[in-house]
């Protein structure tokens, strides 16, 4: 399984990649949809002038496009006032949703507002200040830390 973090700003080989990985593993994207960028070119000289005309549409293995943009399956804002990781006691949201989403296998599917989130988000919060683990009440987030050391 592959997740991937996507904007409105995703694009080109971005959308290239994670499309083409579709068909053979599962990919989940967390942010919002992707820009759309389904074509590719090479830059020819023409006269002394670049040209550029649209010369492929990247298509995965079973046909689909990007036209359009792929949409997120899980819905994290983008936060450019802070890197990834934990600062001032919380985690970027972008990041939050995919620590979410593989130590709980949920995630939200549209934008919600911060009152309504799962009730486990202050569990995976508490574990990534502190270090410690405790366990959730199926077992999945301590299960999911413990393999990653």
């Amino acid at each position: 399984r592959v997740v991937v973090l996507t904007t409105e700003d995703t694009a080109s080989a971005s959308e290239l990649i994670t499309n083409s990985l579709r068909p053979y593993i599962e990919v989940i994207t967390i942010g919002g949809t992707t820009l759309g960028k389904p074509f590719g070119s090479v830059g020819r000289n023409f006269c002394g002038i670049v040209l550029n005309a649209m010369e492929i549409e990247y298509l995965n293995a079973n046909g689909v496009s990007v036209a359009g943009g792929l949409p997120a399956d899980c819905f994290a804002a983008d936060d450019l006032t802070r890197n990834f990781g934990l600062q001032s006691g919380s985690v970027e949201g972008m990041l939050l949703g995919a620590l979410e989403y593989l130590a709980l296998g949920t995630c939200e599917t549209a934008p919600t507002p911060l009152a309504s989130r799962s009730q486990e988000k202050p569990l995976i919060d508490e574990t990534l200040q502190t270090g410690v683990v405790r366990e959730s009440s199926d077992g999945r987030l301590s299960d999911l830390l413990s393999k990653s050391r």
